[in-house]
């Protein structure tokens, strides 16, 4: 008999001490598959997460080492048990209340408009929390038309700051003309200043961990587990140390990105994203967008369309060219709007057009497109010629994800990152396919492109 089925033969045989109960409790909710050092070290990480206090956790570990010790007969190593004592008796619970606190001001700040003093440093403050891994010197740094993580609450704040009448860094702090230590200071103690008048609590000292503290607070009440941030964050801050215990190998780009969207979700959920509409027989863009008046509009948040067109030229019976201009994928409509607005969206629009769902079921999610593909999408369709032909196809399984690429061959797509799906075909050409859903994919065929100017991320 294993450790674990001992653990719950002795919760089933004696449930009187409830202590003992919630002990086990814990142990089998950690999913503990043996009992080792590392083992140990993740199941005490999650009841710290969980907020137990340490005597508590103490007295569940000294519960458990006991029930090793009567199962392996002394037998067993019961030394492994002493060995996380450290640990077991750590205090964070002040740390971690702080964190939560904070994060519970963050909501004042997303309801700051463009009229307030204090947009721009609550745009740092925001652009900081949900790209964790940047340093004030990246966001000081950062100019326009710079690349930078594909996560939707960033492209709404690159876009809200891009509107700006400055020419050159995203944010205004008197880059070339003060040092960029004296600027690292300013933004610090001006950073410190205004979160503090909105209810904010840093203690003694405010530094870029500070921020990074109410991230991991994020993603905690998002359910990411203690490993997934260690693999997500570069630099864990201090007082954090003990969720390293939990830490294996490195995570590869694409998950470290899809967990920092997760965490910046649960923050802030309604950024706007792309997503796609399939219009019922006989209805076009405009029926749509008639159908949508000026109150539905405000009431949805604001919505913007994108449907690609080409202009085909013909030659009637008398010799007479005519121009029309047609849709390049005849049905589709590409939309950005907040994504929890979609659902009304529909309930008025259903009878015209129906939104891709990431699969048939009716709790699924709409499916969105992260903004750099769409970027792209939009780069090569300005790019087309006549002789490239568009088309929506469906098939029964999804697309194999290729590996991650960036495009380093300068040009309108120069270091876009993203999964490409292609296929090389036999006379030379390449075609291309953007995921609609899970079945349901636009294709374009082009010439051939170098493969130099597509590097691979390792």
């Amino acid at each position: 008999m294993i450790f674990t089925e001992f653990v719950e033969n002795k919760v089933t045989a004696d449930s009187s001490d409830r202590t003992q109960k919630s002990a086990c409790a814990s142990f089998l909710k950690s999913s503990v598959t043996e009992v080792a050092e590392e083992s140990l070290r993740g199941w005490i990480v999650d009841m710290i997460i969980a907020g137990l206090r340490p005597a508590t956790r103490t007295k569940y570990v000294s519960i458990i080492a006991t029930l090793y010790k009567e199962w392996g007969g002394g037998r067993c190593d019961a030394e492994l048990f002493d060995s996380v004592k450290e640990l077991t008796a750590i205090d964070v619970e002040d740390l971690l209340k702080r964190g939560n606190a904070n994060l519970n001001q963050v909501k004042c700040l997303l309801r700051v408009d463009g009229k307030s003093v204090d947009f721009e440093i609550i745009n740092i403050f925001l652009y900081l929390l949900f790209d964790v891994n940047a340093s004030l010197k990246d966001v000081i740094n950062l100019k326009r038309g710079d690349s930078y993580p594909d996560i939707s609450q960033l492209a709404d704040i690159v876009e809200t700051m891009s509107l700006s009448t400055r020419k050159k860094y995203l944010f205004g702090l008197g880059q070339g003309k003060k040092r960029e230590g004296q600027i690292i200071s300013e933004l610090l103690h001006h950073l410190s200043g205004t979160l503090t008048t909105y209810g904010f609590d840093f203690g003694s000292e405010f530094s870029r961990d500070s921020i990074t503290s109410i991230w991991i607070a994020a993603a905690l009440n998002a359910g990411v587990s203690a490993y997934e941030i260690c693999m997500t964050l570069n630099n864990l801050p201090g007082g954090y140390s003990f969720l390293e215990q939990t830490r294996r190998s490195d995570i590869q780009p694409d998950m470290q990105l899809l967990t920092m969207q997760r965490v910046a979700d649960s923050i802030h959920c309604n950024t706007r994203r792309w997503f796609v509409m399939k219009m019922r027989f006989g209805n076009t863009a405009d029926d749509i967008k008639a159908a949508i008046d000026s109150t539905l509009e405000t009431e949805l948040g604001g919505i913007a369309y994108y449907s690609p067109s080409h202009t085909v030229v013909s030659v009637d019976k008398e010799g007479r060219r005519r121009r029309v201009e047609k849709p390049y994928i005849p049905g589709i409509l590409f939309f950005r709007m907040r994504q929890d607005k979609v659902r009304k969206l529909f309930s008025h629009i259903g009878d015209l057009a129906w939104c891709y769902k990431w699969s048939n079921t009716p709790d699924s999610a709409y499916c969105t497109i992260p903004s750099s593909e769409m970027k792209a999408f939009q780069a090569h369709v300005g790019s087309f010629t006549p002789d490239i032909k568009m088309e929506l196809v469906t098939r029964d399984t999804a697309l194999p994800v290729d590996s991650a690429v960036r495009i380093n061959g300068g040009g309108v797509m120069e270091n876009h990152v993203g999964i490409i799906c292609s296929v090389k075909n036999n006379n030379g050409t390449r075609t291309y396919t953007l995921a609609l859903s899970d079945r349901e994919y636009a294709t374009w065929t082009v010439k051939d492109i170098e493969e130099i100017y597509i590097e691979p991320i390792q």
